[in-house]
């Protein structure tokens, strides 16, 4: 069985909506990204404290979400072999006005075998 139709699943899985960078450009202020919305359908669960020690430390003070879903989410790329430069994927999670409503994605992986992504997101302060 493929788990793409579990991450797929209504009764385990749910809407939420991803900023991705297109780009930008330098203007008043330093750079502006140009961002696009896309809505997405996935597992979204609170990371566990074994996770939350793979992260970075600076990232570890603040709030972190396990996604999984069958459309990738992407994180900072600095190089050209990696489709180019881009920055993370921001996670609109439960609304933007929701306490914890943005995450940045810190870390994803592929598993094609199962065709799903799982993807890591830790809370954006101030955001």
């Amino acid at each position: 069985m493929r788990l793409h139709s579990v991450v797929n699943n209504p009764m385990l899985a749910e809407a939420f909506q991803v900023q991705r960078s297109q780009g930008g450009y330098y203007g008043a202020g330093g750079w502006s990204d140009n961002y696009t919305t896309l809505n997405y359908f996935g597992i979204v669960s609170i990371a566990d404290a074994k996770t939350v020690d793979a992260l970075p430390e600076a990232d570890r003070i603040h709030g972190a979400i396990v996604i999984n879903s069958e459309l990738p989410l992407y994180v900072t790329r600095l190089s050209a072999g990696d489709g180019g430069p881009a920055t993370s994927d921001i996670i609109v999670y439960q609304g933007d006005s929701a306490p914890w409503g943005k995450y940045r994605v810190v870390n994803e992986g592929k598993y094609k075998s199962r065709g799903f992504w799982h993807t890591i997101a830790v809370w954006m302060t101030g955001a």
